[in-house]
């Protein structure tokens, strides 16, 4: 592959990857295309200068000219607009610190939210439009996650605020309750009766009736009056009364309460003290049945030793019931016997036709009598 292809695949993966733009590209090859025209009849592209390598051409370095923003940059920026000052100051865009000035936020906000991904582009440094859109995409997420908690936390706060005003409402209505005091109605006691509005030319017989019949009336509406609040202070003891009983009744419900409680308290206490009773007879009962089984087991073991030293220390041989010991030719016997119950023996009773002097031995480690060469006897304790 040639020089010219080469250099051409190279301005080709610049572009792809954001490094250059469309119109350096086009300009690039506007320029190798004119080199290759110019070379004549010469076979094939001309030579090419050595390239510079990728990280040393300026445009390989800073972003494009501000006129120029390449596709996918321009949009809305969710984590400019909902973090807007703290977007600006990771993002060199420091136009944004305006959003800390009050008035001016409201409107800076908004700004931000539609110019900051170019300002961003323009201001810092980026490795490819990829990387761009995946750092601003990471500020959206955490500025919707920032709008869901502060949600999530508002309405918790709300939701506490209506607890607490209903639970402040309703001890205001039973204190309100508690202190209401019915209203007495007074009656004018001021009635006027039928005869005082006579004419003024009657006879004074008739003003002296009226006169007398005044103070009559006059002590029926104070008795009413009586009445109505004798019947209003009746009223209010008789809800006095109503609220102390039902104080009365709930304080007896609460007692009786506590009561029942503190009896079931009382009897489960006393069912665990019995039940740790119990638990500790059984354990004494059972400690005293493995005390008794191991007596009766030293006991047994006591008896089978004792009866093993009688048995060994009982003979059963004597002058009536011999021992006898035999050996056949030349092969030597070994007869049992009990030198610790017994004694040593002696040959009572020759029964072999060759003579036993020198032909008998015994072995007491083995409780053993030892006969030799075809001697045969009988054998009793020395007495």
């Amino acid at each position: 592959m040639s020089d010219f292809t080469n250099e051409l695949v190279r301005l080709g993966e610049l572009r792809e990857k954001g490094l250059i733009t469309q119109e350096e590209f086009d300009a690039a090859k506007a320029k190798l295309l004119g080199e290759s025209a110019g070379a004549g009849n010469t076979v094939g592209p001309p030579p090419m200068p050595p390239s510079e390598p990728p990280q040393s051409r300026p445009s390989a370095i800073r972003p494009p000219p501000s006129d120029d923003i390449p596709p996918g940059i321009k949009g809305w920026s969710w984590g400019a607009f909902l973090w807007n000052w703290i977007w600006a100051i990771f993002n060199n865009t420091w136009i944004g610190l305006l959003a800390l000035i009050p008035g001016v936020n409201i409107v800076m906000i908004f700004v931000l939210g539609a110019k900051g991904r170019e300002w961003a582009w323009k201001n810092k440094k980026w490795d490819s439009v990829e990387h761009f859109n995946r750092v601003q995409r990471k500020w959206s997420l955490w500025g919707i996650w920032l709008v869901v908690i502060g949600l999530v936390l508002a309405f918790l706060v709300f939701a506490a605020s209506l607890l607490f005003m209903g639970m402040a409402g309703s001890k205001m209505s039973e204190t309100d309750f508690m202190q209401a005091v019915p209203s007495t109605q007074t009656t004018d006691a001021s009635a006027i009766p039928e005869d005082a509005a006579a004419p003024m030319s009657e006879e004074s017989a008739t003003e002296a009736v009226v006169q007398e019949a005044a103070p009559v009336v006059a002590e029926d509406a104070m008795t009413d009056t009586s009445e109505a609040v004798a019947d209003a202070s009746s009223g209010m003891a008789a809800s006095e009364i109503a609220t102390d009983a039902a104080t009365e009744q709930a304080a007896a419900e609460q007692a009786r309460q506590q009561a029942e409680l503190a009896k079931i308290k009382a009897e489960s206490d006393a069912a665990k003290a019995e039940a740790a009773k119990a638990k500790k007879a059984a354990l004494k009962a059972e400690k005293a049945l493995a005390e008794q089984r191991r007596r009766q087991e030293e006991d047994r073991r006591a008896a089978e030793e004792l009866a093993a030293q009688q048995e060994q220390m009982r003979c059963p041989y004597s002058r009536d019931q011999p021992l006898t010991c035999s050996s056949h030719g030349s092969k030597t016997a070994y007869c049992d016997w009990n030198f610790s119950a017994c004694g040593n023996p002696r040959l009572s009773k020759k029964e072999s036709k060759t003579t036993c002097n020198g032909k008998v031995n015994w072995d007491p480690d083995n409780n053993q009598i030892i006969v030799m060469d075809g001697c045969r006897g009988q054998f009793v304790p020395v007495q």
